[in-house]
């Protein structure tokens, strides 16, 4: 059959011939771009830590301070120095603070909180130098805040450092770009790695298109976690309606 069309073009007047075998050429070998849908391997409800403080944000700004991150379940990684994704409307002094989470859900702040200058837009940071590498099979709770006139305004978020499968690492070994990469991830529940790439070929504080479509991915599946565990329904349902609203404008945004 492309041999037929093939015979068709080349009988064409010249001008015409080399243009539509140029054409045809592009189209047969075009490559397809397949988008990986985010789906997490685990949909364990957090703790209570996770609730956000001030959520209605700061007079002034467009869209609050939002974590980029599961809320209504623990997200998971398998990177030790994980990267942390939040939006801001406005360049303003963010606080960073990271605790540990043990069996009775009590938590331990890990070293010092850092002091940050957040960027309009997407802001990320990669887990300092400054503070221990993560365990795996340990439950972590990480924070950013700002202060607003009359208040501050903070955002939680609770995460599960696992393991890196082999099956994993063989995929992994065989992706050639980030965008490969933020599939594989992003296929295997991993949040915050899937994230991690998909922002490497995204604009300086922007989401990028392939990382607006894990966030919307992300809202879907914290509105369908929300209404299958009844108290976070009936306890956090303004707070949850409130961050699907705010991701979704972000993810306008990219």
């Amino acid at each position: 059959m492309v041999y037929q069309i093939y015979l068709t073009l080349i009988k064409r007047p010249f001008s015409y011939r080399m243009l539509s075998i140029l054409f045809f050429s592009l189209f047969l070998f075009l490559p397809t771009v397949v988008q990986a849908t985010y789906s997490p391997s685990s949909r364990k409800p957090p703790s209570d830590h996770s609730r956000a403080g001030g959520s209605r944000g700061c007079p002034g700004d467009a869209i609050p301070l939002t974590s980029l991150a599961p809320n209504t379940f623990v997200g998971t990684t398998t990177s030790l120095r994980p990267t942390f994704v939040w939006f801001t409307s406005k360049a303003q002094p963010t606080e960073f603070r990271l605790s540990e989470l043990d069996a009775n859900n009590q938590a331990k702040q890990i070293g010092v909180p850092q002091k940050l200058k957040s960027i309009p837009g997407i802001n990320q940071l990669v887990l300092p130098s400054s503070l221990p590498s993560l365990t795996v099979g340990k439950r972590y709770l990480w924070q950013v805040s700002i202060d607003c006139q009359g208040g501050s305004l903070m955002q939680r978020a609770e995460f599960l450092v696992v393991q890196k499968t082999p099956n994993l690492e063989m995929k992994l070994s065989s992706a050639t770009n980030d965008s490969q990469k933020a599939n594989i991830y992003a296929e295997a529940g991993l949040w915050y790695e899937a994230l991690e790439q998909a922002l490497k070929v995204a604009p300086p504080g922007k989401l990028g298109q392939t990382g607006a479509f894990f966030v919307k991915n992300l809202v879907q599946w914290d509105n369908l976690v929300a209404t299958v565990i009844p108290n976070e329904q009936n306890v956090r349902e303004k707070e949850i309606q409130q961050r699907r609203i705010n991701l979704e404008s972000i993810t306008k945004l990219y």
